[in-house]
């Protein structure tokens, strides 16, 4: 649907992703990262990917 596209063209970078999952972003960028994961599919199958696991998960 719409919805799919429009998350699809708003997708952060992978460049952004490593960033992300080195800790590097914070504030609201970050909230704004963890809700389009929450609701993109597509980034949460691109994150398992590249990182082998889910944001947060090697946070123990």
């Amino acid at each position: 649907g719409k919805a799919k596209v429009y998350a699809k063209s708003s997708c952060p970078s992978p460049k952004t992703f490593i960033e992300y999952t080195e800790g590097r972003i914070k504030g609201p960028e970050k909230n704004a990262i963890d809700r389009h994961i929450d609701h993109c599919k597509d980034c949460r199958d691109a994150l398992n990917l590249m990182f082998g696991m889910s944001p947060g998960a090697g946070q123990k």
